[in-house]
């Protein structure tokens, strides 16, 4: 079976369920659709003497594979098994191989070395070499003396360039992304090690767990062959003297963790220096079009501000809901970063108008938000936040327990009766017992519930709605809005639980001001980080990071009207910190919403998770109407402390 025969059945496999015409797939390997026959012919008799069934068209006379994919696998094993023998090296892939062993060995290499591991002739050796040495005297490598076999004289440092350049010659973005191949099996045979089984995978996988990446299939393949061949000259002893500037952002703490958990894994040895340089790599291969790092947050607190005003329009919980959060971050982040063709939903526009009329006209009117970061300009980006904030809100209905509440009923059981099952089928509520009036007090000692759904007025300060013993549909609407002051309810308690770890972990109590004159923006953000300074350890360099955020990514954050949290994502000796200013006078960002801001928030963190949740929960506390009400009212430094405190307290 040759390369084109071999590229044919990888592609066929790994597109299961899919069906290709005879020109489609001539057109993809430019041949003729009689070459795809024959192809084919080879494919079955290789499949017919693994014992596995072959490959037949379908009614429509197209070709594809419809197995399971534990059958698709068994077949590249065996392709594996199979080839390794009999594939033809390009020219092109024989050079990147002479080039890795070249790189990754420190001792001589006898011409038998290249010829028996690439299974060629010394004449085709001979050949190929001098293409090598002239691609090595480009990047400034020599060779050392000949009478003993081929040796770089190369520094450690030249070596991993040249050795990130050779990755990038090995596999190519379609070959990267292919889990098997034959030509990945020269490699691993090359290096002494499997790829698929290395414990590097499973630190990438988890560096993309903790930190939020997606990266995809190519780049993940590439930086697990640049890990394992780095984790081998580490464990060799071979260490990179200095790996040049570090870059900005948060790759540095994603080339920590994943150098923390290869220890874990394999006691792998490294420095600062082999630190920086993967955070370059890291850099290079995370699929964002922003960097990780401040733009990421940019991203968070855009899609924060956006459910804000939604929620603000349905008066539902949504701005802290971070399910809903994390699954509109990702799904904007991976549109804006990868280009994929978006879902074709705009026909259904008037559709989704008409039947969620409430919700269209809530995200209608919030989604300026997002299109300050270039996203929702058409209406399939649109209809697909619309569509995941509808989603949110079914799963809050279907998740969130029932309210518990008593039925109080002055016209006879009958009706309390009827009113209980109607109530219980048509609503998420839970009747914990159906009272007349004059045992309600006992009824509320005795069981516990949300609130009260009364057939006649009440004097009450217990949640309490009325509606009529027939139960229309004016009452069920006004039980729904009840239903939802509860949830509201609900959400303010956890957003107070909230608040106290804020206050406790990031020492905000300590570090208010109010009544604060500045002249802009900037001096205000520098009023804030003052007090980080003062607090934290943060340097004024911090400072300077957050001015530069806005100045970098303009006012995005100016959440809500009124309120920016300003933050970077600069690294900082000290603990964690946040501090709030009221200013005296407003002043202006430049956010074409939310604009002029009258407070001022400030956060520095030790890492970028940390980072995130901070500005969650703090956004959640600012946006609370209780909270706010009273930080309106505060005036003086004394005055904001004791609205905070209040504000915890009940």
């Amino acid at each position: 079976m040759n390369k084109q025969t071999r590229d044919l059945l990888l592609r066929i496999l790994n597109a299961r369920n899919k069906w290709f015409s005879y020109q489609e797939l001539a057109d993809a390997f430019s041949v003729s659709t009689r070459s795809i026959r024959n192809y084919i012919t080879t494919i079955n008799e290789f499949l017919a003497s693994a014992a596995f069934s072959p490959i037949y068209p379908n009614a429509a006379g197209e070709i594809g594979f419809s197995g399971s994919f534990e059958q698709a696998q068994a077949i590249q094993e065996r392709l594996l098994s199979s080839d390794f023998y009999t594939y033809r090296l390009a020219p092109e892939e024989r050079h990147a191989l002479i080039r890795l062993l070249l790189l990754c060995r420190d001792v001589h290499l006898t011409i038998t070395d290249f010829t028996e591991r690439l299974l060629i002739s010394r004449g085709t050796f001979l050949k190929d070499m001098e293409a090598v040495e002239q691609g090595f005297a480009q990047e400034g490598i020599r060779f050392g003396v000949r009478n003993k076999g081929y040796l770089l004289e190369i520094s450690e440092g030249l070596r991993r360039q040249s050795i990130a350049k050779c990755v990038t010659l090995l596999l190519s973005d379609q070959d990267a992304a292919q889990e098997y191949g034959v030509y990945r099996e020269f490699v691993e045979d090359i290096l002494h090690f499997s790829l698929r089984e290395s414990s590097v995978t499973d630190a990438l996988k988890s560096a993309e767990r903790h930190y939020g990446i997606d990266l995809s299939d190519a780049a993940f393949q590439k930086l697990a062959l640049y890990l394992s061949i780095n984790a081998l000259r580490m464990q060799q002893q071979r260490f990179i003297g200095a790996a040049g500037p570090l870059p900005g952002g948060a790759y540095k703490d994603i080339a920590a963790f994943i150098l923390h958990e290869l220890c874990d894994r394999i006691d792998l040895p490294y420095s600062e220096a082999e630190m920086c340089y993967l955070a370059r790599l890291v850099q290079t291969h995370i699929a964002h079009n922003r960097d990780v790092g401040d733009a990421e947050f940019e991203l968070h607190i855009s899609v924060k501000s956006f459910l804000y005003r939604v929620a603000d329009r349905l008066n539902l919980p949504l701005d802290s809901d971070e399910t809903l959060q994390a699954s509109l971050v990702t799904h904007i982040r991976n549109s804006l970063s990868s280009g994929n063709e978006r879902e074709r939903i705009s026909r259904y526009q008037e559709a989704f108008a008409h039947q969620y009329p409430k919700t269209y006209q809530a995200v209608e009117a919030s989604a300026d938000m997002l299109r300050l970061i270039g996203y929702c300009n058409n209406k399939e980006e649109f209809l697909a936040v619309l569509m995941l904030v509808l989603t949110a809100i079914e799963q809050y209905y279907t998740d969130a327990p029932p309210i518990r509440a008593l039925v109080v009923c002055n016209t006879g059981m009958v009706t309390a009766n009827f009113l209980t099952v109607k109530l219980q089928r048509l609503l998420r509520i839970q009747i914990q017992a159906t009272v007349p009036l004059h045992r309600l007090k006992d009824a509320l000692e005795v069981h516990g519930c949300d609130m009260i759904i009364s057939t006649l007025p009440l004097e009450s300060s217990f949640p309490w709605v009325q509606i009529s013993p027939v139960l229309t549909g004016e009452d069920m609407q006004r039980v729904q809005t009840a239903l939802q002051e509860v949830d509201m309810q609900r959400s303010q308690t956890e957003a107070y639980r909230q608040a106290q770890r804020v206050f406790d972990n990031y020492h905000l109590l300590q570090h208010l001001a109010g009544d604060v004159h500045v002249e802009d923006w900037r001096s205000a953000i520098r009023r804030a980080g003052e007090l980080l300074e003062d607090g934290s350890g943060a340097s004024s360099a911090y400072t300077d990071a957050m001015i530069r955020v806005v100045e970098q990514y303009g006012p995005y954050i100016v959440f809500a009207p009124g309120i920016a949290l300003a933050h970077a994502l600069s690294q900082t000796d000290g603990r964690n910190c946040a501090s709030l200013i009221k200013l005296r006078e407003p002043v202006l960002f430049g956010h074409p919403q939310n604009d002029p801001v009258r407070y001022v928030l400030a956060v520095c963190t030790q890492n970028e998770r940390e980072h995130l949740q901070a500005l969650f929960h703090l956004m959640n506390m600012m946006c609370d109407e209780r909270l706010s009400a009273a930080l309106d009212v505060a005036q003086t430094t004394t005055e904001l402390r004791e609205a905070i405190v209040q504000y915890v307290r009940h």
